[in-house]
């Protein structure tokens, strides 16, 4: 796809292949899930809650299993401890039932959770709002039911990255470069990088998108913040 590029240029939009790198996702055997479900609907059985899994979703951290049940959701919930016991999972969370549907939900953790790529949104990504090239439509991953989550950075007076050491907070702000850069020419989209370390985004010293240098000293933020 063309645009109008820099300096009266045609700017090509890369195509998300060339530049990003699928990464395998982790396959969830349906009999196993089977299974699963099985182990939760005896296991609230043996304390007298007739129950029957009706939806299954894979999530990248989670597997949600929706129950239909008469009891209510404290009674599930005063069982978490020993569904995880029968299901042998570090982790087991509850929930009402969402919008549309008459369930209860639990999220058992997976024992090994599936990869978030870039390159597994952009089929999501490309619809009528990229292309008629409305807001900054920014991939942020996938939630508990495995649905993508999408912001538009237009309508987000601010957005924060927190976690603790080796949670991955840089390779989430290279996603974002990516992702904004991906769907938006340097016509339409200029950026302002600080990065203090002056190695985290040394890789982007010569994209077209920057509107100046990128930002290494604090003389240099105090100038630009300006």
């Amino acid at each position: 796809m063309e645009t109008s590029g820099l300096h009266g240029m045609n700017w090509v939009l890369p195509r998300p292949e060339a530049v990003l790198r699928r990464v395998p996702r982790i396959e969830f055997h349906e009999s196993e899930l089977r299974r699963t479900a099985s182990i939760i609907e005896d296991t609230l059985r043996s304390f007298g809650i007739r129950a029957r899994v009706v939806m299954i979703n894979r999530g990248p951290v989670f597997i949600e299993y929706g129950i239909e049940t008469g009891a209510r959701i404290r009674q599930i919930v005063d069982l978490k401890a020993d569904l995880a016991l029968a299901l042998s999972a570090r982790e087991v969370e509850i929930e009402a039932s969402r919008d549309g549907y008459r369930t209860i939900s639990i999220f058992v953790l997976n024992r090994t959770a599936s990869p978030v790529a870039l390159l597994d949104a952009t089929s999501e990504l490309s619809d009528a709002s990229i292309r008629t090239r409305q807001g900054l439509r920014l991939f942020l991953g996938r939630n508990r039911q495995g649905e993508p989550l999408f912001v538009d950075l237009t309508k987000t007076a601010h957005l924060g990255v927190f976690g603790r050491a080796q949670f991955e907070k840089s390779a989430f702000c290279h996603s974002v470069i990516l992702n904004l850069c991906l769907y938006h020419s340097p016509d339409e989209l200029r950026l302002v990088l600080f990065d203090f370390k002056g190695v985290e985004f040394a890789a982007y010293r010569k994209l077209p998108h920057l509107l100046e240098p990128i930002v290494e000293t604090d003389e240099q933020a105090a100038d630009t913040i300006r």
